[in-house]
């Protein structure tokens, strides 16, 4: 396993270098970082530390009254398996809680060195840490400086004379440009997961999905989107409703749990797979909405399937 709980290291890890950061999404700017961290990594290998819960997911559940609510861009186990295919030897998150929110970047540092030996530490331009975020990068690079560990802070990426920020691809997402996002992700704008089992509601009426289950407060809006289906190598053109589901969930309280993704590949009998599914999102058709009846439902599907063809030209 390339990703892991902090606290589940039996024995200290050592490596050359060592990036901080959130991470979510793993744009260009998280790119150039890791890239940093390679070249200074001395060839013992890099490592990535990040946080569970991001640190704004954690502060929003413990007061929604005081904090903006926190829309991921993937799940940690797509940043994960993007920040390996980067070349990180691990990636290790942090249980973000309280007693961690009140260390001093001195506690805090000292905390992770005791887990993991590093010689090099990289962070970004933006990195701020500590109780309140009180302390930033002349602090990390004093207590390197201490510690005799190299420091670097990697300076802001930008791309089409356009800032690279989680926040920006967020915006641009919210907006449908996914262009835009892959821009400045550095990679088309993708979802990926395992099959989960369902009631079979869509083969009953035509239509088989197949279906993964994703955190509620990932930033895609829920609705209807053409795209491209990967399942082992092969990619298939299909057809994707994000969301709740109201017509079938109506009044059901799992149903605001969780998301679904639902996934109808075009003129495949592909019903069930045990490999990882990776979705790449190409258009918006149209917001997820309820249906009087399950017919209904159907015929809206079948319209949908119609755009999706002619925007694929199939």
């Amino acid at each position: 396993m390339n990703h892991q709980n902090l606290l589940d290291l039996k024995s200290a890890a050592e490596v050359g270098a060592l990036c901080l950061g959130a991470f979510d999404g793993v744009h260009l700017g998280h790119k150039a970082l890791i890239r940093e961290a390679l070249n200074m990594s001395e060839g013992r290998g890099a490592c990535a530390v990040s946080f569970s819960p991001h640190p704004k997911e954690f502060f929003y559940a413990l007061d929604p009254s005081k904090q903006e609510s926190f829309e991921r861009l993937a799940t940690e186990g797509m940043n994960a398996r993007l920040m390996i295919n980067e070349g990180l030897k691990n990636i290790y998150y942090v249980p973000f809680d309280a007693e961690l929110a009140k260390k001093n970047y001195e506690e805090f540092l000292e905390y992770l060195q005791s887990y993991i030996s590093f010689s090099n530490l990289i962070v970004g331009f933006d990195f701020r840490f500590g109780k309140s975020r009180a302390s930033g990068l002349d602090d990390l690079k004093s207590w390197c400086l201490k510690k005799n560990i190299g420091f670097k802070v990697v300076d802001e990426v930008s791309c089409d004379n356009r800032k690279v920020s989680s926040s920006i691809i967020r915006s641009a997402l919210k907006n449908k440009n996914f262009d835009q996002a892959e821009t400045l992700l550095g990679h088309r704008y993708f979802l990926e997961g395992v099959q989960i089992k369902d009631q079979g509601l869509g083969k009953k009426i035509g239509f088989p999905t197949l279906n993964i289950k994703f955190p509620k407060n990932l930033v895609l809006e829920n609705g209807v989107y053409a795209c491209l289906t990967q399942i082992e190598n092969k990619k298939y053109f299909s057809i994707v409703n994000f969301g709740v589901r109201p017509t079938v969930n109506a009044g059901s309280e799992k149903s605001l749990e969780h998301k679904t993704l639902e996934i109808h590949i075009l003129d495949q009998k592909i019903e069930s797979t045990s490999s990882i599914i990776k979705v790449f999102f190409v258009e918006f058709l149209r917001s997820e909405r309820k249906f009087s009846s399950v017919q209904d439902l159907s015929l809206q599907i079948k319209s949908d399937i119609k755009k999706c063809r002619s925007l694929f030209s199939i």
